[in-house]
């Protein structure tokens, strides 16, 4: 059987309204050296029979049916199964344009470790002129570093579906999706990815046409999700910090996780992962004299009726602080 150059993993969980339209979308690229590996991720609707019927009638499609365990567990029985040089992501509620394997024009990739492409989108504000707009769509051929500040600007890190990883690399470093994590748990995973690589690509085109879930119906992440990916986040970002030389940049990004942190504060006081998160990222302005008072708040409040004033007070000193 020979090698494909990419292969398309499709996790699919009780997805019959919008399956076939993902998959025909495959089945009509334009590139044709892939193959297509659906996880049937336990579906309880007849998901699980859409996937054998295509499974059956295209040679480079395939199905693996699996008790459910998440998107994160789909996503690593697929990389586990992938047998291309290449692994892309199609989630069952959107589909690929024609053109979406050929726009990574992996032919020429040969020193490229990441490639990504634009998408399409079908939310109101990304709307111009009557016609999609292309989200994150540039040209630019170097460093992880900029990279990833480009797409932070861009508040799109993690979106699978956009880039193309390369099998050894996912391999040789172990790279799965954490199971546990059920929030940007993408993000996440790029950060591995792209602490263990040097050179990527990104192409100013567009090959995806992605439909925007209501997130509030969708996702109702408890408080303690947020915590953990906090810490596996914190822990990701400092790899790649210090794989790519620029920990100076951790105290802008330690503000950031601290504000998000406290905000999980705000509703559960009894945040069990701030010391973790503290120690991790070495925060200079905690040791401060005006930090103290917060410091010991947090340490010691087992009520949520200094909460929100601990809010405010971070707030302020952070303010001052930054001056």
């Amino acid at each position: 059987m020979n090698t494909p150059k990419i292969s398309v993993i499709v996790p699919v969980y009780n997805m019959k309204d919008s399956l076939r339209r993902a998959l025909d979308s495959l089945v009509n690229q334009s590139y044709r050296d892939f193959e297509v590996i659906i996880i049937d991720d336990g579906s309880k609707d007849c998901s699980g029979k859409i996937c054998d019927e295509y499974a059956a009638k295209y040679s480079n499609f395939s199905v693996c049916h699996k008790p459910n365990g998440g998107l994160s567990s789909a996503r690593n029985k697929g990389m586990e199964l992938a047998r291309g040089e290449w692994i892309t992501f199609c989630d069952s509620d959107d589909y690929a344009l024609p053109c979406w394997l050929e726009n990574y024009d992996l032919e020429n990739a040969e020193d490229v470790q990441l490639i990504q492409q634009g998408a399409k989108c079908d939310k109101p504000q990304f709307i111009r002129n009557g016609e999609p707009a292309l989200l994150c769509g540039f040209d630019y051929t170097g460093k992880p570093l900029d990279y990833l500040f480009m797409l932070d600007n861009a508040q799109m890190i993690g979106y699978t579906w956009m880039k193309a990883y390369k099998a050894d690399v996912i391999k040789e470093n172990g790279l799965l999706f954490n199971p546990k994590i059920r929030y940007k748990e993408d993000e996440i995973f790029l950060l591995q990815y792209l602490a263990s690589i040097s050179l990527v690509k990104s192409l100013n085109k567009q090959g995806y046409f992605y439909f925007v879930p209501d997130w509030k119906s969708k996702y109702r992440i408890p408080i303690i999700d947020k915590e953990i990916f906090i810490v596996k986040h914190s822990d990701a970002f400092l790899k790649f910090a210090i794989a790519h030389g620029f920990v100076i940049e951790m105290r802008k990004y330690s503000d950031s996780l601290i504000d998000e942190l406290m905000t999980c504060f705000a509703h559960r006081p009894k945040v069990k992962h701030f010391n973790r998160i503290k120690n991790l990222l070495n925060i200079s302005y905690e040791a401060s004299a005006l930090f103290k008072p917060l410091k010991w708040v947090i340490r010691n409040d087992k009520t949520t009726v200094v909460s929100y004033p601990a809010l405010l007070v971070h707030s302020i000193l952070r303010s001052i602080l930054k001056k």
